[in-house]
């Protein structure tokens, strides 16, 4: 009987963190309580602007590549939007790139004002879809991740990216 209470209490605690943690977003807004919105970001230097969740954090900013990250309060998930100073030549190239780790399905790919986009089959929780457009000197990619719930936002950010130079 002595074995089985420490075997009961920890299945208890294990059952009931299993509650705490499942609590839910809001479905409409996927912040509780708090609607996403997004703002401008910009940076001269490699020649983008691009629409990103507010209140995002500059996780990297260098010569290579800039990267935001907006964390959800589930702790699980952000929505992640990383930009490269390259840009692909056209389609085959941009599924290249996108392809090169991770998740090698496709879910959709079409032409988008000055590039491409293209929209990777959900892994599990998390979507990913990149952008790519060129600008008249410089070229800018986009990938933009987050919860797969979430691809019509997703898309509007990545779709957002403008290209400076």
């Amino acid at each position: 009987m002595k074995k089985l209470i420490p075997t009961f209490v920890i299945l208890t605690a294990f059952a009931l963190s299993g509650v705490a943690c499942g609590k839910k977003a809001d479905k409409k807004d996927g912040k509780k309580g708090v609607k996403i919105t997004l703002a401008t970001v910009s940076d001269a230097k490699m020649g983008y602007e691009i629409s990103i969740p507010k209140g995002s954090k500059t996780l990297q900013k260098g010569e290579y590549g800039h990267t935001y990250s907006y964390p959800l309060p589930d702790g699980m998930f952000e929505y992640n939007v990383h930009l490269t100073p390259l840009a692909a030549k056209n389609r085959a190239h941009l599924k290249r790139l996108a392809t090169m780790m991770g998740q090698k399905q496709i879910e959709e790919t079409r032409p988008v004002k000055g590039g491409f986009l293209l929209v990777k089959k959900p892994q599990g929780a998390l979507l990913e879809i990149w952008v790519s457009v060129k600008g008249k000197t410089k070229g800018v990619t986009a990938k933009c991740s987050g919860p797969n719930k979430e691809k019509e936002l997703l898309k509007k950010i990545c779709t957002s990216l403008k290209v400076t130079k």
